[in-house]
């Protein structure tokens, strides 16, 4: 069966394994990482499955801002390459991570 098909639903144990996933990877982003970084909206439209359904967490917004940034600042590069800062509206989100944690558990419910 593949995933286009209509109507396609996933057991239990699968969706199981893909909330685990995506635990793994918050714990990883929230806890392993220096700042913290979280995941500017966290639902399931974040999540991408990868061909054996293992959860990928993106945030395009991020980047989105990251590379307007960076392209604004690319006149100043030095020959020893860019450096790429954070803009404060990121940085003031890294503190979110009780945010992340329930919009988890809202994909938990669906």
């Amino acid at each position: 069966m593949t995933a286009d098909e209509e109507g396609f639903q996933l057991s239990w144990t699968r969706r199981m394994k893909i909330i685990i996933g995506i635990a793994r990877g918050l714990k990883y982003l929230h806890t392993e990482i220096e700042p913290p970084f979280t995941i500017s909206e966290l639902n399931s439209n974040a999540i991408y499955l990868t061909e054996d359904f293992s959860p990928k967490l993106v945030d395009f917004e991020s980047w989105k801002t990251i590379l307007e940034r960076s392209e604004k600042n690319s006149g100043s590069v030095s020959s020893q390459g860019a450096v790429c800062t954070l803009p404060n509206s990121l940085q003031a989100r890294y503190l979110d991570t009780k945010g992340n944690i329930y919009a988890f558990a809202v994909l938990v419910l669906e």
